[in-house]
């Protein structure tokens, strides 16, 4: 199954008014529905479809204890140049794909609503720590790993495939364990085992 292609520069940052959830980004990017959108979920083309974002991963040494940022860039005058999201080359290529939907969180929830603020000019940055689904994160990071969660793993899309399986199995007649289920969807949604765990524990899939 081929990733979903998102359409160049499918909307502007201004845009992102209207945007309240993941799956209202999505449908702005691709225009259609999410549950017609096929696997995995391209971030990368996700993103590049946002005019006025630039998007890089380039080997930063400056930056190797971070795993992404989102910075505001603005001219003299206060304008808006750019948003400028970076993701962590060095690490795995599933945490890259879902630091770069966390940042992309950070751009909805944390960006955007001061977008007009020639005055607002902070660096979100995000360190090993703060990506860690932990008791001492924040507010703001837990709203954006939700985010990130919610791009990658659609619920809409968690149903279908896990719909597909049942009737697999039944017609089949056979079981197959958690860890066989984990490893499935992971790789079915180009996300880490850890995450697809999480993500089908809050869906009450799993226990």
């Amino acid at each position: 199954m081929t990733a979903t292609a998102f359409k160049s520069t499918a909307f502007s940052v201004q845009q992102l008014e209207n945007v309240r959830s993941a799956s209202d980004f999505l449908e702005k990017c691709a225009g259609k529905p999410v549950a017609d959108l096929e696997l995995p979920i391209d971030v990368d083309s996700l993103v590049k479809s946002i005019a006025g974002v630039r998007f890089s991963n380039e080997l930063d040494f400056e930056n190797l204890t971070k795993s992404g940022f989102v910075k505001v860039e603005r001219d003299d005058f206060g304008q808006v140049r750019s948003i400028h999201i970076w993701v962590n080359p060095t690490e795995p290529p599933v945490r890259q794909r879902f630091t770069l939907a966390h940042e992309l969180g950070h751009l909805v929830y944390d960006v955007y609503p001061h977008i007009d603020d020639s005055n607002y000019d902070e660096v979100i940055t995000d360190s090993i720590v703060t990506l860690n689904r932990d008791e001492t994160s924040t507010y703001r990071e837990t709203r954006a790993n939700r985010f990130a969660a919610q791009l990658l793993m659609p619920a809409v899309l968690i149903k279908q495939e896990i719909d597909r399986l049942r009737e697999i199995l039944k017609k089949e007649e056979r079981k197959i364990t958690t860890e066989q289920l984990l490893e499935l969807f992971s790789s079915k949604f180009d996300v880490s085992r850890d995450a697809m765990r999480y993500r089908l524990q809050n869906l009450g899939y799993l226990k």
